[in-house]
């Protein structure tokens, strides 16, 4: 056990917010966050096990009496990007017992509140657009009892993944084709940085010297999935782009497809990568782009991402 102090430098009114810990080698091991409620000049604690895994469906069970009894919740959101969250409370019989609220949290954001007093018992079912995180808690209206709930996530059919580059390139691969002026090819590379990152402390930047005007360069990634089947995908990411000149900006490469791409017919060509800014001209472009795709008869999906500019960073990405 230990004991995490705020240090001195987070003067007030610094009251709430989030602590990341990594673990870069070792045995695994479980954090126990202390949860503090005040209520009518009465306060009480309990130690939670920190969730780590999120998903996009939960089930929080709940029982309610206006005059004793209290059941709360709390919904984090740990992605970099927004995400919408409908609450809905059910009866003890499954059924809906109200209108289902929605909430949109912002990244990193999180939604906390108490279970209404027009059910006595039931459940809260929670959905999300990206994965969640979700806690509970149940006690007595003068704290005298406080206990946490724990959330159960809801598995499904779906797929998720998501990539931050902080442990690697953690199975994704440097490609490029149109490469050669005269008979040399120009300098390109793909590599991890820590200089400049849309969220946490890693990216991906995407390096082209670009003098034949035809250079593509990308990073790729199978996923295993059922064979013959047609898949709706989201892919989602950051992409980091310092062109500040309209006329002169490349195309965004973000592409699901069934088979490796080999030939520039092959790639799926996006937007701009136009930042809109004047100087300084970098900006990070959040993007969302939906695809329908069949997998390959072994069972596989490409995932690709990629310019042609010649400053680019990528980081993170999610796909589902």
């Amino acid at each position: 056990m230990f004991e995490i102090v705020v240090p001195p430098v987070f003067p007030p009114p610094l009251i709430t917010g989030y602590v990341q810990i990594r673990r870069s080698e070792g045995t695994p091991f479980q954090i126990l966050g202390d949860v503090e409620v005040s209520a009518k000049n009465n306060d009480a604690g309990m130690l939670v096990p920190l969730q780590t895994d999120a998903a996009r469906s939960w089930v929080l069970p709940f029982a309610f009496d206006s005059k004793e009894w209290f059941t709360g919740y709390a919904i984090v959101n740990p992605n970099a990007f927004p995400t919408d969250v409908t609450v809905a409370v059910l009866n003890s019989n499954g059924r809906p017992a109200g209108i289902p609220k929605v909430v949109s949290l912002s990244a990193a954001a999180k939604q906390t509140g108490l279970v209404e007093d027009h059910v006595g018992a039931g459940y809260l079912q929670i959905t999300a657009s990206l994965p969640v995180i979700v806690l509970g808690s149940f006690g007595k209206r003068d704290l005298s009892i406080l206990n946490p709930i724990p959330g159960l996530p809801i598995s499904s059919m779906e797929q998720r993944h998501f990539f931050s580059f902080e442990s690697g390139m953690e199975g994704w691969d440097a490609r490029g084709i149109d490469l050669k002026l005269g008979g040399f090819e120009i300098d390109w590379s793909v590599t991890r940085t820590s200089e400049n990152a849309f969220d946490a402390a890693t990216a991906v930047r995407l390096y082209l010297a670009n003098y034949n005007d035809a250079g593509k360069i990308w990073i790729e990634r199978p996923l295993s999935v059922k064979p013959n089947r047609t898949y709706r995908a989201t892919l989602r990411f950051a992409f980091g782009s310092s062109d500040c000149s309209a006329p002169n900006t490349f195309t965004l490469i973000a592409g699901v497809s069934s088979r490796r791409p080999e030939n520039r017919n092959a790639l799926i060509y996006r937007d701009s990568t136009f930042s809109g800014l004047a100087s300084p001209c970098f900006k990070w472009l959040e993007k969302s782009y939906g695809f329908t795709a069949r997998s390959s008869t072994e069972g596989t999906r490409y995932l690709t991402i990629g310019s042609q500019q010649l400053r680019n960073v990528l980081q993170p990405v999610s796909e589902d």
